[in-house]
This record gives structure tokens, C-alpha cells and sequence, in this order.
């Protein structure tokens, strides 16, 4: 079985896990891909040498800890319920 639901990040809440839970709770392991419906551009074909000047400029954002968020798993329990709450 296989199915593509389109909704708004809003919708995306703990009922709706629970009820995949169950319309899958006989399955050993499922797989879950969340993406957005547009890509702005990041699927798009690009050279080698393309791709390696961005995957350059990543690096040198990273080890300047440049655009990076980090987070316990307790901070990112929190933050999600306050999503939910919303």
C-alpha cells in the first residue's frame, strides 16, 4: 500500500499519527518522507562543479556554525507540543 496525503504543516498533529499507528499497527516498519509540494529550486539539475561549490559554501556555513539550530530532544519535545497547542 502506498499513498501520498497532501495537507497543511497545521494539520499535521498528533491525532494524525495516531491514526497512521493504527491503520498500520500490523506492519513490522513502515516509511514515513515529508517534503514540501514545491522544492524552490532544489531539485533542480546543477553540474558537478555546481553542486560542489554548494556543497563547499554549506560546509564553511556549518564550521562557522552559521544558520545551524541545535536542540536537545527535551527542547524539541517541548517545542513540538507547543506547536500542537496552537
Amino acid at each position: 500500500m502506498e499513498t501520498i496525503i497532501r495537507l497543511k504543516p497545521s494539520e499535521l498533529t498528533a491525532g494524525l499519527l495516531k491514526n497512521l499507528q493504527a491503520m498500520f499497527r500490523n506492519v513490522a516498519e513502515i516509511e514515513l518522507t515529508i517534503r514540501p509540494s514545491e522544492d524552490f529550486g532544489l531539485l533542480d539539475k546543477e553540474s558537478p562543479e555546481e553542486y560542489k561549490k554548494r556543497l563547499e559554501k554549506t560546509i564553511a556555513y556549518a564550521e562557522k556554525g552559521e544558520g545551524l539550530i541545535e536542540f536537545t530532544a527535551e527542547e524539541f519535545e517541548e517545542y513540538s507540543r507547543s506547536l500542537l497547542k496552537k
